[in-house]
């Protein structure tokens, strides 16, 4: 097979640089480079003599045949002198003899096919590489992209498939390119939501949307479908983020109906509409829901249940004075913990000696404002820790740290010896372990309006509210 890989020095000619043109391989597809050599041989020719086929030739072309031919100004009139030549005739009759009488343009076509088997295999484990670290949710490429989850990856699969090896390496850099990978995902991504479209066909559907801003503080609205299959099992599925210029409810209906018709999804389909509680969405003249339903009347608006009930919540908590205090000193704590690397330091070493053997130290952080769903794990890591944060409060307020965090050590540290805190938060764990039950919770807004109402109404008596009170001492 010839190698069609060259690097050859630029030729200068009465001023002219000269280079080796690489369409000449496709021209004269007998083109070989030796790196002995350093110049182009003819493949064919070099391979009769070495299986000393030609020894009764006269006609023979050393520069084809051993020493390599290198003057690129008249390359391309002696590559086709050489094509026609007796010799260049010669060899290949004597290597089809050779090789059972094969036809020469037989043998080249069997060669062409074998590198577009050899390309398609190399380049379905790279779009498979790539398919792998998105699936796992792994970025590609790093700062340096030469040791990025990509090339590594590939690197390590390229072991086990020499010709992978060889075929990276041979100057086909642009197929690791970033522009190369970014279409792969691009093509990816078009096929999962062709899937999830084809899965839903002409059956109704409802759209799930919330806005929220990235880094870089661009709004952008997040779209999830969600529809029944044949068993009426339902189904959600993230279809994507648009970017939003503005947040007016006109802007909203709009992004939506446009979503909808990039997807081939008719808006006579549609049977509800999902958003949070703000007024341009939610609103009953100028929301998005509204501008919708105009269009589409069966589209019913729901407001999001858990983010519904986690208001309903907030509220009660805040009828708590109890209650109340104690998420507020658990949302300063966090914060505390954040800012303060000497407040850290302490509590993980009051770990470690309570501890024995190696253990993963709990960090402390403050409660999400939005995440209603975590609010339960800051609760509960402060009550499965509560001596060590009190030991740690008070070797904080003693110490020489900066005036403000020694203040606010001392301010927690009385406010957590108290029992009402404690007592304040066995109550909220009560009620927020229930609703943030994912059987419970994300089943719709009826089963979390129940959890919340049955918890609430069960803490009410004096046989629930007694069984807190041990918790607390």
């Amino acid at each position: 097979m010839p190698v069609q890989i060259i690097e050859t020095q630029s030729q200068t000619k009465k001023k002219h640089i000269l280079h080796f043109q690489g369409r000449w391989f496709q021209d004269f597809p007998w083109l070989h480079y030796s790196e002995r050599v350093a110049g182009v041989l003819c493949f064919h020719c070099a391979k009769a003599k070495l299986l000393k086929l030609t020894e009764l030739s006269k006609n023979a072309e050393e520069a084809f045949c051993s020493t390599g031919y290198t003057n690129w100004k008249k390359a391309i009139e002696r590559f086709k002198k050489h094509q026609s030549s007796y010799a260049h005739s010669y060899a290949l009759n004597q290597l089809a003899h050779y090789r059972g009488c094969q036809p020469i343009n037989q043998q080249l076509l069997q060669q062409i096919q074998q590198q577009q088997n050899e390309a398609w295999l190399c380049l379905n484990k790279i779009i498979h590489t790539i398919a792998f670290l998105a699936k796992q949710g792994l970025a590609l490429r790093g700062h340096d992209d030469s040791i990025g989850n990509f090339r590594q990856f590939l690197s390590a699969r390229a072991e086990d498939v020499p010709s992978l090896k060889q075929w990276i390496t041979a100057n086909r850099a642009e197929y690791l390119s970033q522009d190369i990978q970014n279409e792969v995902l691009q093509l990816l991504s078009h096929a999962v939501l062709h899937q999830i479209r084809k899965n839903i066909g002409d059956n109704p559907y409802a759209v799930i949307v919330d806005g929220t801003q990235d880094i870089s503080g661009q709004e952008q609205e997040s779209f999830c479908i969600r529809y029944t299959d044949h068993d009426l099992y339902p189904l959600e599925h993230f279809i994507g983020l648009h970017q939003a210029d503005n947040t007016t409810g006109t802007a909203i209906a709009t992004i939506v109906k446009d979503v909808l018709c990039r997807h081939g999804l008719s808006l006579s389909k549609l049977r509800a509409q999902t958003y949070d509680g703000a007024a341009n969405m939610a609103g009953k003249y100028h929301g998005a829901q509204a501008l919708i339903r105009q269009e589409q009347p069966l589209a019913l608006y729901v407001h999001c249940g858990a983010h519904c009930t986690n208001l309903v919540m907030q509220a009660a908590a805040h009828k708590c004075s109890i209650m109340e205090d104690a998420l507020l000193y658990v949302q300063e704590l966090g914060n505390l913990f954040g800012q303060s690397l000497t407040c850290r330091t302490i509590f993980s070493d009051l770990i470690q000696q309570s501890i024995e053997g190696p253990t993963n130290v709990l960090k402390i952080k403050p409660l999400c404002p939005t995440r209603w769903t975590v609010r339960v794990k800051a609760v509960q890591k402060v009550m499965d820790n509560y001596e060590p944060i009190l030991e740690t409060l008070e070797q904080l307020s003693t110490s020489k740290s900066s005036g403000d965090v020694s203040a606010r050590a001392r301010g927690l540290l009385a406010h957590f010896q108290r029992g009402t805190t404690v007592l304040g938060l066995q109550i909220a764990l009560q009620i927020l372990q229930l609703l943030e039950c994912r059987q419970q919770s994300l089943s719709g807004l009826l089963a979390a309006v129940n959890v919340a109402k049955s918890a609430i109404m069960k803490l009410r008596n004096d046989e629930s509210f007694n069984s807190l009170i041990p918790l607390t001492t």
